[in-house]
C-alpha cells in the first residue's frame, strides 16, 4: 500500500542516487513497484513528489517542537 511517507522516503532515494533529473513519476512508480497509474492516483502532478519533499523538513521541526506551549510561529 501506497503512503505518503512511502512515496516521499522512495523519491528522496531515488535524488540521493541519480540527482533531481532522476526524479520522474515512471521512475518513482518503478522504484515503489507499482503501477504509474497507481501512482497517479497518489500523487497530485509530476511536481507532486516535489511539494512532498519541500513540505516533510518543516513539518519534522514542527512536531519536534510539539511539546511547547508557544504558538507554532513562535516555536519555528
Amino acid at each position: 500500500m501506497l503512503s505518503r511517507q512511502k512515496v516521499l522516503t522512495t523519491a528522496l532515494g531515488l535524488i540521493d542516487e541519480q540527482g533531481l533529473d532522476g526524479l520522474s513519476l515512471r521512475a518513482l512508480a518503478r522504484r515503489l513497484q507499482v503501477s504509474f497509474i497507481s501512482l497517479c492516483n497518489h500523487v497530485a502532478s509530476k511536481d507532486h513528489p516535489l511539494h512532498i519533499i519541500h513540505e516533510a523538513p518543516l513539518a519534522e521541526t514542527i512536531r519536534t517542537l510539539g511539546g511547547s506551549a508557544a504558538s507554532w510561529q513562535v516555536r519555528l
